[in-house]
């Protein structure tokens, strides 16, 4: 949100084709049920390699950007999750500022959730690491958006089992 590895800040394409500043913009309808953001675990970094602190700027450029999609997409639940990533899950500094940012946002917006992601790597995510991932987001979107979640059998027969 702040810093970049890149270069780039997410405020600046997140509405583009491509993650380049140049890129066309993408068309906005028919706009998301939801929107999901993680952000947060680049902006640890990348002051970790500079050897700064971690930018204090962070949650008013978070409050920023979710006002941006808010704008963009205005029937849209925006889901603010943070996690995922060993780095991102230990910083106090990032999920400090972080629930600053959502609980500032939910004061007036409550279509803005945050979910902090239990499952994580050490470092970028696996097959297996993203699976969890993704369980955890299809429940908490399915209580947002209505949806019923087939029991995966797997899962059902290991409940069974135990």
């Amino acid at each position: 949100v702040s810093l970049s590895l890149a270069g780039l800040r997410a405020e600046e394409i997140f509405d583009r084709l491509r993650p380049e500043r140049d890129s066309p913009q993408a068309p906005a309808t028919p706009a998301p049920d939801a929107v999901v953001v993680l952000l947060g675990h680049n902006d640890v970094l990348a002051a970790r390699r500079a050897g700064r602190a971690f930018p204090q700027q962070f949650t008013a450029d978070y409050v920023r950007l979710i006002r941006a999609i808010r704008r963009r997409y205005p029937t849209s639940w925006i889901v603010c999750t943070t996690g995922g990533m060993f780095h991102s899950v230990h910083s106090c500094r990032l999920r400090r500022a972080w629930s600053d940012a959502v609980r500032h946002l939910r004061e007036t917006d409550a279509r803005i959730v945050g979910h902090r992601f239990s499952a994580w790597s050490y470092l970028h995510p696996r097959a297996h690491t993203h699976a969890r991932l993704a369980d955890e987001l299809s429940q908490l979107l399915a209580r947002l958006l209505g949806w019923s979640i087939p029991a995966n059998d797997e899962d059902s027969d290991e409940k069974t089992a135990r």
